[in-house]
């Protein structure tokens, strides 16, 4: 008897066992769920909902929060819906903002203005994060206006993840902008999509002495003069794993100038329109492109151009341009194991290329 009440006990605790190491395992891929209405409320965490949470409206949820501090952060949890934006949303420090999902929870509205920063749907803070959500700005409905923003920040230090941004202000808006990051601002970006349509589009506008990591992105700005994104002052951004496309005639996928600072890995730049840019590297910029697709398709397209004060160090990538795969004004222009289909424009000459070659293993010469 007692052996058989020990294989039991023993079975039992195997049953145990196996069935913790399998919730384990599941658990890694699950999603963990905040109930919007529980009998005891959860310390610090502010939930807005169509019915059922503590607000209905998102900055009367940012609102109530007062005591918020880098020992006191807040989390505030948008349940599924779509949710009207009279007024930009403004976010605070320390008050992280996650919605159900992008395809879950939307902000949207038609906000433009005279100011980047009352033209965004949310003005970003310090030290928070914006999840999980989807954004968009149609611009202004009647007057138009200088700018219709999606994201606008300065001097803040935010992370964005799991983020869709659209602003599609059409003519609405002189400037239409997905995300501003400016002054001594800090972004981190990781599986975003953000999108800019309309005159002057611009999908990420990093700027001043800025600094962006972006990775496991789509960027996207149409119309003509559009850039998918712009690196401006003496910002610095880092991109990889990241797609970058810019539609409309002297469009650029990637600006960089003014003294701004450019690494860039594991990314495509796309272009597509008459005298497109894929990769535009101006005004004493420095570029730094490993493992780069730069593809500029339309008459007098290219797919790099260094303009004469600036500095390019281009490694295992591909340049291609229908006027040309590589337009060359500076000295300080570092080219190696290349593709370059189009062909080379130099000015002055030589230049320092090594292992570059065309689509039948040509050498090209720069």
């Amino acid at each position: 008897m007692r052996g058989l009440m020990k294989k039991h006990v023993m079975l039992l605790l195997s049953l145990a066992v196996m069935l913790m190491i399998g919730t384990s395992l599941q658990a890694k891929d699950k999603v963990v769920v905040i109930p919007l209405s529980v009998s005891k409320s959860m310390n610090n965490i502010v939930t807005v909902a169509k019915s059922g949470g503590d607000f209905t409206d998102l900055q009367a949820a940012i609102d109530s929060i007062t005591d918020a501090d880098r020992y006191n952060p807040y989390l505030i949890v948008i349940a599924p819906g779509w949710y009207e934006i009279k007024q930009t949303i403004t976010m605070k420090n320390y008050v992280s903002i996650t919605g159900s999902g992008q395809e879950a929870t939307f902000l949207s509205g038609n906000i433009g203005g005279d100011s980047r920063k009352n033209s965004a749907i949310i003005q970003g803070a310090s030290v928070a994060e914006l999840s999980n959500i989807s954004i968009y700005n149609g611009g202004p409905e009647s007057t138009p206006t200088e700018f219709a923003v999606g994201l606008y920040a300065k001097n803040t230090s935010l992370s964005l993840k799991n983020v869709k941004l659209d602003v599609n202000a059409g003519v609405g808006a002189h400037y239409t902008r997905a995300v501003y990051n400016l002054g001594n601002g800090y972004f981190k970006l990781d599986n975003v999509i953000l999108y800019g349509y309309g005159k002057d589009a611009a999908a990420f506008w990093n700027d001043d002495t800025a600094t962006v990591h972006l990775s496991n992105a789509q960027l996207l700005a149409s119309g003509n003069n559009s850039m998918a994104f712009l690196n401006g002052g003496t910002a610095t951004a880092h991109l990889s794993n990241t797609e970058l496309t810019a539609i409309g005639e002297f469009s650029k996928a990637f600006l960089n100038g003014d003294n701004a600072t450019a690494h860039l890995s594991n990314t495509e730049l796309t272009t597509i329109g008459d005298n497109s840019t894929a990769f535009f590297n101006d005004i004493n910029g420095i570029a730094y492109l490993t493992h780069v697709t730069a593809d500029a398709r339309g008459p007098g397209s290219r797919g790099l151009m260094n303009s004469a004060t600036c500095e390019s160090h281009v490694n295992g990538s591909t340049l291609s341009g229908y006027y040309f795969g590589v337009v060359i004004s500076s000295p300080k222009t570092r080219i190696s194991n290349t593709l370059i289909k189009g062909g080379v424009y130099n000015d002055p000459s030589p230049q320092n290329c090594r292992n570059t070659y065309d689509s039948d293993f040509q050498d090209v010469n720069c």
